[in-house]
């Protein structure tokens, strides 16, 4: 005999493999498609917070983290690692609201040159465009060179165009150019 199985009703268990599927039990050979049955959307997401995860890791450096509010090199109020949203002198942060600000951020800088880019994009190269973004702004990253080379198919064209965004307030700054060299160097990886 067999047993009943429930029918399930959470979203996620929906997405999984049914537990009245045991292991005795086998698809027709004309109804194996050859594809495991896997909850697709669930690695999409596992795969994105792992691109997010790396692109915070390498932006963490070059931002460092500051727990109380400091104004940055053009005067933007600025907390943790680069978080500038309703930001004001005297706001102080702790280590676990950096860590969740810094992924939200990161999330939605990657989301917008997302939008901008017209092909697919190697982790590396995507995690060295989200950086500029960060740093400069998704509509910056946007109108870039280095965004219309890549559109264009010229991927080392674009990782060099990368080193044009190196000043501040009009001025070169040094920290600018070591880390749009970093971002090259890590586009570069994956280029063509």
């Amino acid at each position: 005999g067999s047993t009943p199985c429930a029918p399930t009703t959470s979203a996620a268990s929906a997405m999984m493999p049914s537990v009245c599927e045991s292991a005795t039990e086998s698809p027709s050979p004309a109804a194996w498609t050859g594809v495991p049955r896997v909850p697709t959307r669930s690695v999409a997401r596992s795969m994105a917070a792992a691109t997010i995860a790396a692109i915070v890791a390498f932006i963490g450096p070059w931002e460092g983290r500051r727990y109380t509010a400091y104004q940055d090199i053009v005067g933007v109020w600025t907390i943790c690692e680069g978080h500038t949203k309703g930001v004001k002198a005297g706001d102080v942060a702790t280590d676990a609201q950096c860590d969740e600000m810094a992924a939200q951020d990161v999330a939605e800088h990657n989301a917008g040159i997302r939008a901008c880019i017209t092909r697919p994009m190697p982790q590396n190269v995507e995690i060295a465009f989200t950086s500029l973004a960060f740093n400069a702004g998704v509509g910056a990253f946007c109108g870039s060179t280095a965004l219309r080379r890549y559109n264009a198919g010229d991927d080392t064209g674009a990782c060099d165009a990368l080193n044009m965004w190196v000043r501040a307030g009009g001025k070169v700054v040094k920290g600018l150019v070591n880390r749009r060299a970093a971002e090259s160097a890590l586009c570069k990886k994956d280029s063509t």
